[in-house]
């Protein structure tokens, strides 16, 4: 079945012949997929740029669910591109900006560029990973966030997910000194770009389901 809206028309017949009916508009859902799988993922990294380039990967298909993790050394964040939605975002005060956006593929974004433009000049990463068999409603059912100002170790806040459901992790930070992320064993690593120091960004993200 594919997705879409619907007619639905009910005739009921009694004993003596007679007859009723009622019509009804429904939303029909696709057959359910057999779970959700990694398809694929980028990463990048820029200095001092008010745009930033992602290409989708070229292994993307329709249907597939989107997610793109930008994050910034300040409170300058990214426009929504046309088709995205914004799924969460966290600011920690004017040292960091880290936005979730999140998209259903159509045909044509396998292989083609999104460009996210900035409020201000930054320092940024950004990590698209896809994923097959996620919601055709869309991909990501919540954003849970945190934030710390030290040390070098960092912790994710608690979440509830439904059963069924792959957790997306995102640590994030900036830096005077040159540092990349380790991941915890029990999660699997999608994209890691490491700060290169003088205020750079590091993001990790992993998942698991």
């Amino acid at each position: 079945t594919t997705a879409g809206n619907r007619t639905v028309t009910l005739t009921v017949t009694d004993d003596d012949g007679a007859t009723a009916r009622t019509t009804q508009a429904v939303t029909a859902a696709p057959v359910a997929a057999a779970g959700i799988t990694y398809r694929d993922s980028v990463g990048t990294s820029a200095r001092t740029v008010t745009t930033v380039p992602v290409t989708v990967p070229a292994t993307v298909q329709a249907g597939d669910g989107l997610v793109l993790v930008l994050s910034t050394n300040s409170d300058a964040s990214g426009a929504v591109p046309a088709g995205w939605s914004q799924a969460g975002v966290r600011t920690s005060g004017t040292s960091m900006t880290t936005q979730v956006l999140t998209k259903v593929a159509v045909a044509s974004d396998a292989g083609s560029t999104v460009s996210v433009p900035l409020t201000k000049q930054a320092k940024v990463t950004a990590q698209l990973t896809a994923y097959a068999g996620t919601s055709w409603r869309g991909p990501v059912a919540s954003v849970t966030a945190a934030d710390d100002t030290a040390g070098t170790s960092h912790t994710t806040p608690a979440a509830t997910a439904e059963a069924g459901s792959w957790v997306v992790s995102v640590w994030s930070d900036r830096s005077a000194s040159a540092r990349s992320f380790t991941a915890p064993a029990a999660v699997t690593t999608r994209s890691n770009l490491a700060g290169v120091g003088s205020g750079d960004v590091a993001t990790l993200v992993v998942d698991g389901g």
